[in-house]
């Protein structure tokens, strides 16, 4: 499995103000303000779109334990909420035939 290339915040907003014409200091505002809303509305049980790509909500998780066989250790975990993001199916197709292909895009 070869290295995953990861794309900062600072790049991810300079593509996106590239692309749109758009300053920096907006896109960097949307970004925050959407992640903000997601935020909001997730935890008050509200499914929130990030359009053509999925959706994100939150599940309720109950508490549970574990055996850590790397640490030697049992792991406790209190229960709470999880953040779940659903793909698209189109968008899970577009992902398999670049894996099929040998394109890391």
């Amino acid at each position: 499995m070869t290295k995953q290339k990861r794309l900062t915040q600072e790049q991810l907003v300079a593509e996106i103000a590239k692309t749109t014409h758009i300053p920096q200091r907006d896109v960097k505002d949307v970004l925050r303000c959407y992640g903000e809303l997601m935020l909001q509305h997730t935890t008050s049980g509200t499914q929130v779109p990030l359009p053509y790509i999925g959706r994100f909500s939150c599940r309720q998780r109950q508490a549970r334990s574990w055996y850590a066989p790397g640490i030697d250790k049992k792991i406790e975990s209190p229960e709470g909420l999880t953040l779940i993001f659903k793909t698209l199916p189109a968008v899970k197709a577009k992902i398999n035939e670049a894996a099929a292909s040998g394109n890391d895009q």
